[in-house]
């Protein structure tokens, strides 16, 4: 067969593969409802005269929506360079007598059409929105297709191109979605400072022009023109790709280019040595002997150091956390501004806060798909399964683990925070301050967002599409605050929403954090008592609605379930009395303060022209 002739049927093979795979409809339809979704809880919440299809709303969607392409990529493009591995063909693969472009390029390509195809989708999202009901005319404005053209050509293809090409750099080389999803984490942990260090409230334009070659998805080159303009102005006229922008672009898509060909070139062409693999097994068959003679009550503990010791060795595991330690010191960095001249501890802890509420995310979520997989993906699962303990404690090993990578990681923050402090000399370290603000205000939400992320892929099943509902929920907030439901006892796991204050403290809502703590904490029991429920091994798991319900029949299950369940009901319905019966729910109006801003400040400002 010709070089052209294998090219072609590769790409048909991966066409029919990546067609078959449920993650891949998921995710099409998935970046489509978000776009819906967002467009509408733009429309509901809309204020000023800004149009949620101006120019400038598209071309932030369409930057916000490049920062998700991590969890597409890493599902599409790294799978098929996975597959071969996890399914034991690369042999059978390589005597087919195809090229390492066609083997490579071919898989590449058609997973590029996928990722692109998941973005794109956007622009059809974003058009129905628009024609959600409730949404009041002035806040839309004529439908412009050269926005969305723009949009597309600017910002969506040349970032998920940037993601899908490192995706298929790393993954191709190590055959690892794992290693493919934290080279992408990295990348976005590596945005999330440089917007940081640039600043938040006030922009730091001595370094901005520098910031804005080195962003790789274009968000900061694209706010040059629009820092500028009126909000008449950037409705209708589109960031134009001239100046800073264009320079972004053209230097990231040679890094694009450049790691495409890095991924042909590293695509293994030899079938690996059996070593690692000869090591996990060796490995996993230690665990089994240690766990049977380890006493019962010791066995959770014996698998939940297993699991850590396995998260740590993963592919990509020591880059990211030598990238966290190096981007949480920038972090701290950034807190530091003309306006804060001194790293004092509440700024440290809440600039981590912002930081963790991006990446952290990303980490939970796929640390807790890696722990129910990963046995199967390294071929240990057979002996994984073989171990003579319950199906309930291996997964409660699981979930000590997860929870432990969480704490680990603030204690990494703090560490790095108090090191930041003692190296520009600020020596009032109020270590409690750190580990109060950390573990007890901050932290639980992860905690709570761990039990809801690996409940979810023992209940679905599905690696990928576990994860985007977990990301759905993250991201419900969004449409929450469109239709003006702001009590967090409707948003999952959010016990706290107040910072600390020099002046007095937590003051006294401490005691309203404390009773959603406990709300939270028994919900998030619940999940985990259901993820229990449906916990199983081995290759042909039974039905999960039989598992579930001959687990929860059962005395520890219904007590288990009806204890957290009745508790979650009744803190939550107590919780509900006192904030909103016995007090004005919520507290403070919002409109009913416009209002009186208003009719106070009117006759005397009303007419009066503004500065922009």
């Amino acid at each position: 067969m010709s070089h052209s002739g294998a090219m072609l049927a590769e790409v048909a093979a991966n066409v029919r593969s990546q067609r078959r795979r449920p993650f891949v409809w998921f995710g099409l339809i998935a970046y489509f409802l978000l776009a819906i979704g967002d467009t509408v809880q733009a429309g509901w919440s809309a204020s000023g005269g800004a149009w949620i299809n101006g120019a400038d709303a598209i071309s932030t969607r369409a930057i916000i929506y490049s920062l998700l392409s991590v969890l597409v990529a890493a599902g599409v493009v790294g799978e098929p360079f996975a597959r071969d591995r996890t399914g034991r063909v690369s042999g059978t693969v390589l005597t087919t007598g195809a090229s390492r472009v066609a083997l490579s390029l071919s898989r590449f390509v058609v997973a590029l059409g996928v990722v692109l195809l998941s973005g794109l989708l956007f622009i059809p999202g974003v058009m129905i929105g628009t024609l959600a009901p409730g949404i009041a005319p002035e806040y839309v404005g004529p439908l412009d297709l050269s926005h969305y053209t723009l949009a597309a050509a600017s910002f969506i293809i040349p970032n998920f191109f940037l993601m899908a090409a490192l995706t298929f750099a790393v993954s191709a080389r190590t055959q690892s979605i794992a290693a493919g999803y934290a080279a992408g984490v990295a990348f976005v942990a590596g945005w999330v400072t440089l917007r940081m260090l640039l600043g938040q409230d006030v922009l730091r334009h001595e370094v901005f022009a520098t910031y804005a070659l080195l962003d790789p998805f274009g968000s900061i080159a694209s706010t040059q023109f629009v820092m500028g303009q009126t909000v008449a102005a950037n409705n209708t006229v589109f960031p134009p790709l001239q100046g800073l922008l264009l320079a972004n672009r053209l230097i990231w898509m040679t890094a694009a280019v450049g790691l495409v060909a890095l991924g042909v070139i590293g695509f293994p062409m030899r079938e690996r040595a059996p070593r690692l693999a000869r090591r996990r097994k060796e490995q996993a068959s230690r665990l089994g002997r240690l766990v049977a003679r380890t006493p019962k009550p010791g066995v959770v503990a014996r698998l939940a150091i297993w699991e850590l010791g396995a998260i740590v060795r993963a592919p990509g595991a020591k880059l990211v956390l030598a990238l966290l330690a190096l981007t949480l010191w920038w972090t701290a960095a950034s807190a530091v501004t003309h306006q804060f001249s001194l790293p004092s501890t509440d700024l440290l802890v809440h600039n981590t806060g912002f930081y963790f509420d991006k990446i952290l995310v990303l980490i939970v979520v796929w640390v807790a798909g890696d722990l129910i997989w990963r046995e199967r993906a390294h071929d240990v699962d057979s002996i994984m399964d073989a171990l003579p303990v319950r199906d309930g404690l291996v997964y409660l090993g699981k979930m000590i683990a997860l929870i432990a990578i969480v704490f680990g990681v603030w204690a990494v923050s703090i560490l790095v925070n108090l090191s930041y402090q003692a190296a520009k000399g600020y020596y009032d370290f109020e270590l409690w301050l750190h580990l109060t603000d950390t573990y007890v205000f901050k932290a639980p939400y992860y905690v709570f967002l761990a039990v809801l992320a690996l409940s979810m892929q023992v209940i679905i099943r599905q690696r990928f599409v576990a994860m985007g509902v977990v990301l759905a929920v993250y991201l419900s907030e969004v449409l929450l605050d469109a239709i003006g439901v702001y009590h967090p006892m409707f948003r999952y796991g959010r016990a706290s929403f107040f910072w600390y204050s020099l002046m007095d403290g937590y003051g006294h809502f401490v005691r309203a954090h404390v009773w959603m703590l406990a709300y939270w904490t028994l919900g998030a029991a619940t999940l985990g008592v259901l993820g229990w429920a449906a916990m199983t091994r081995g290759s042909n798991p039974p039905s999960r609605r039989v598992l579930v319900r001959q687990r929860l029949t059962t005395p520890f299950g219904s007590a288990a379930m009806a204890g957290c369940l009745l508790g979650f009901v009744g803190v939550g319905g107590w919780i509900w009395y006192q904030s909103t019966v016995r007090a004005p729910w919520p507290p403070i109006d919002p409109d009913w303060l416009k209002a009186e801003v208003e009719r106070a400040s009117g006759p005397e400002w009303r007419g009066v022209r503004q500065q922009r």
